[in-house]
């Protein structure tokens, strides 16, 4: 029960006054506690609604939505799965009108290394190329930046490209991508790598991470794309 902020029932007999080091309250001898009825936990899924300016709300696997008041900023992450206690904020109003107002008890990540979330800038180490996985030309620079917001961006070795994504807990969905029209004759091979990762790329079913490293698998299972934390 010594958890800052959680609400508990109890039952205690007053002890006579007596000197402490505390110097504070009233000293008891419990008698029963136990968990206030307000108070939840669970695991849920992190989510970004586009509502209202945009915030995140937790989803669990049964579909209960909360709406946590105190999210702190590394766990604000789209796809991001974590383990949370909290206490029902009652007492507070949002313009949110999304899920049930929460203030958070505790959070953590949930589950193995994917718990991070794919979000964040990774470097492509490798690519499929028919049956065999190939190594980036040196000097093109494949990046790919996921971020909170739902958005993809980076270089695909010659121009910029975009694109919408959704992500859970192993699962990746990638939307048709934008990019800009440059073309470049140097290094040789680069605007065919280019069509080819970017084909790869929005082909995307499903992801691992492990030890820092990021596996993206189609819809087979077959590995197509590898990449590094930047």
């Amino acid at each position: 029960f010594r958890v800052d902020g959680q609400r508990v029932r109890f039952i205690a007999l007053p002890v006579a006054e007596q000197a402490g080091i505390f110097m504070w309250g009233k000293p008891v001898n419990l008698i029963e506690i136990e968990s206030d009825a307000e108070n939840i936990a669970g695991t849920g899924e992190v989510t970004y609604i586009d509502l209202e300016g945009g915030f995140y709300g937790i989803i669990t696997a049964s579909g209960e939505r909360y709406l946590p008041l105190n999210l702190p900023d590394e766990y604000a992450r789209a796809g991001l799965f974590v383990d949370f206690t909290a206490r029902i904020a009652e007492e507070s109003a949002t313009i949110a009108m999304w899920g049930t107002p929460v203030h958070l008890l505790s959070v953590a990540h949930s589950g193995g290394d994917n718990a991070g979330g794919i979000a964040g800038s990774w470097i492509c180490t490798g690519y499929l190329d028919g049956t065999v996985m190939q190594t980036p030309i040196p000097g093109t620079g494949i990046v790919a930046d996921f971020g909170t917001d739902g958005r993809v961006t980076g270089t695909s070795g010659c121009n910029l490209f975009f694109a919408e994504y959704e992500a859970g807990e192993r699962s990746l969905d990638i939307g048709a991508a934008g990019m800009t029209e440059m073309y470049c004759l140097e290094p040789v091979g680069v605007m065919d790598q280019e069509q080819l990762f970017l084909n790869l790329l929005c082909s995307a079913e499903t992801f691992d991470i492990t030890d820092g490293q990021l596996a993206i698998q189609d819809a087979t299972g077959q590995c197509i794309l590898t990449f590094e934390r930047a």
